[in-house]
């Protein structure tokens, strides 16, 4: 039976894909005779041969960069290009990537192509990190003339963006910004929008957001300037480039449906166009939420829609984070008699946070500590700052009843905010644990913080980090967060292998250093299985690692009691098949 099961496994796709992606790396000797396929596969070419154990590409992936490569005559041109990214930083992992993305070039000159572009790129600022991702976005500064078109480009949208960080953010997000011709479109339309006499500052603050609009054709910007003046905004209007950008992402027939759409809310023509030329970006809101709003303003808030056609910004409001909870609060407020009711909404909706928590929270619980218990207040904190639903609200505030002050938890939002972290990341922090607004920054947040800056994290990857792992916060950096994570980078062999692990598999940091992953690392080594070996099983299957170590056992003397005479890596290869799939799985695929 097992020996029947074991021939089936070897003519498998499950055996083929992992021979394939070299998980088992090595031929089997099993305690039966396999029959061996007749036929002979064709002998690789060198190429394809140098980037499946260069790369780790997959066949076809080889094969097809292969294509491109096959005037080599050496592989001399190709390591030292290797040699080269290796020394601007590049890790294995990216130099993969641009290799995918463009195998022309590993036949790139060194001295006369690469090393004067990456030098240029460094005289304009990209050094390190960004110059990598510079290039992995915009793999045609490696097969353009930098003086006569990259240099130029580079310098037009740091003149336009500001600055190198925001430059570099945009082009790694906007791989296309490059492309674009600088004196077909980008001057010209430029020049256009200068014409029309709006200001630079304007310009930037447009671009910044909408980069297309001036990556259009000249021809496309002048007819539709003509259609937003044929509307009723003129060039000096602040609205006019708003709705040049507006207007250039809405086609003509979507515009109508638009209009038709809010004239089935009760709205007229001159309703649609009085409110696009006082304010363009409401048509962004999608129209299922633009139904819930005007809804929601309209029957429960009580606004009229002579006061929405003339306030049109209230559509854009967050009808989650500001004007449900707004109302709410006031409704609060209004019953409690703090509240005389006599302010507008278009006071209400248009403050700041920071002054709609000053004017009707915190004045009113200092009139009346009486009547406005701490509890509601720390849910009406909850509902307007975090913008959590009512239910969301008093279940977290009820985590916080002990809090006599809002200090600490605005100390918290501030520190998290001085991160990076935005409102919606805030958010979903808080909703996980509410208590977390307890901490004391100075103590407890920004010495781990810290911690992780200094073990590599920044910017979107330690906020990705904290998201992904929160038991960071409520853990002891020192004797858990730290030696984990040192554990995991020594295992994953790179800093950037190791952050997208742990983002992906949030497990990896709740498993215990000393009762798992030490034990089974000492367990795979006693095999004889090599560090390196056990570094790509891990890449691929970080849980092999992380089950418990009579598991670990289990498996491997299960394979010796199947009949297995397997060398070492064979070894490897089967458990992290049987440790990514259980064993009952497997059989019954095999048995199919």
């Amino acid at each position: 039976m097992m020996a029947s099961l074991l021939e089936k496994f070897c003519r498998s796709k499950i055996f083929y894909s992992c021979s394939q992606n070299h998980i088992l790396g090595c031929s089997f000797c099993f305690s039966t005779s396999i029959t061996q396929s007749k036929t002979t596969p064709k002998p690789q070419s060198l190429v394809v041969e140098y980037l499946l154990s260069t790369f780790d590409f997959s066949p076809e992936k080889a094969v097809w960069a292969s294509k491109n490569l096959n005037h080599l005559k050496s592989f001399e041109k190709p390591e030292s290009v290797l040699n080269f990214l290796k020394g601007y930083g590049f890790d294995d992992t990216q130099i993969k990537k641009l290799v995918s993305l463009y195998p022309q070039s590993l036949c790139c000159d060194v001295e006369r192509t690469l090393k004067p572009k990456f030098e240029g790129l460094q005289g304009l600022g990209f050094t390190g990190p960004e110059l990598a991702h510079l290039i992995l976005s915009n793999h045609m500064v490696l097969r353009s003339s930098f003086e006569r078109n990259v240099r130029p480009k580079i310098e037009f949208w740091r003149g336009i963006l500001g600055s190198v960080e925001l430059m570099s953010k945009f082009f790694r997000a906007k791989q296309w910004l490059l492309n674009f011709s600088l004196e077909l479109r980008l001057i010209p339309n430029l020049a256009l929008l200068r014409k029309f006499g709006i200001p630079d500052d304007r310009i930037t603050m447009i671009v910044q957001r909408h980069p297309r609009l001036i990556l259009q054709k000249p021809e496309d910007l002048k007819a539709l300037a003509k259609r937003v003046e044929g509307m009723g905004i003129p060039h000096d209007s602040a609205m006019f480039v708003w709705a040049l950008s507006i207007l250039q992402r809405i086609s003509k027939a979507r515009f109508h449906a638009k209009l038709e759409f809010m004239k089935s809310l009760g709205w007229s023509e001159a309703d649609f166009l009085s409110a696009f030329r006082k304010n363009p970006i409401f048509l962004t809101v999608s129209e299922p939420m633009m139904k819930k709003k005007i809804d929601f303003l309209v029957n429960e808030a009580g606004c009229k829609q002579p006061e929405l056609v003339h306030n049109p910004k209230f559509l854009m409001f967050s009808l989650d984070k500001r004007l449900v909870p707004r109302h709410h609060v006031m409704q609060v407020l209004k019953s409690k008699g703090l509240h005389s009711g006599n302010y507008s909404l278009g006071y209400i909706m248009s403050q700041s946070e920071e002054m709609f928590i000053k004017n009707f929270l915190i004045c009113h619980n200092e009139k009346s500590k009486t009547t406005l218990k701490p509890q509601s207040i720390v849910e009406e904190f909850l509902l307007s700052t975090l913008g959590l639903s009512p239910e969301k609200a008093t279940w977290a505030a009820e985590q916080l009843n002990h809090l006599k002050s809002l200090e600490k938890p605005e100390s918290v939002l501030n520190c998290l905010k001085s991160y990076g972290f935005e409102d919606t990341q805030i958010k979903k922090l808080v909703s996980w644990n509410p208590r977390w607004l307890c901490f004391d920054v100075e103590t407890t947040l920004k010495p781990k913080f810290e911690g992780l800056q200094d073990l590599g994290f920044s910017g979107p990857e330690l906020i990705q980090l904290i998201l992904s792992n929160p038991v960071i916060l409520h853990s002891s950096f020192e004797r858990s967060v730290r030696p984990k994570i040192e554990f995991w980078r020594e295992i994953l062999g790179s800093f950037e292998v190791m952050s997208k692990s742990l983002r992906a598999k949030q497990c990896l940091l709740n498993f215990s250093l000393n009762q798992r992953l030490l034990p089974n690392l000492a367990f795979l080594r006693e095999f004889g299985i090599p560090d390196e070996r056990i570094s790509f099983i891990v890449q691929r299957h970080p849980r092999i690692i992380s089950q418990k170590p009579e598991g670990m056992k289990e498996l491997a003397g299960g394979l010796k009691e199947w009949g297995y005479l397997v060398a070492q890596r064979c070894l490897c290869g089967l458990l992290t098949l049987f440790g990514s799939s259980p064993k009952t799985n497997l059989m019954a695929n095999w048995e199919l």
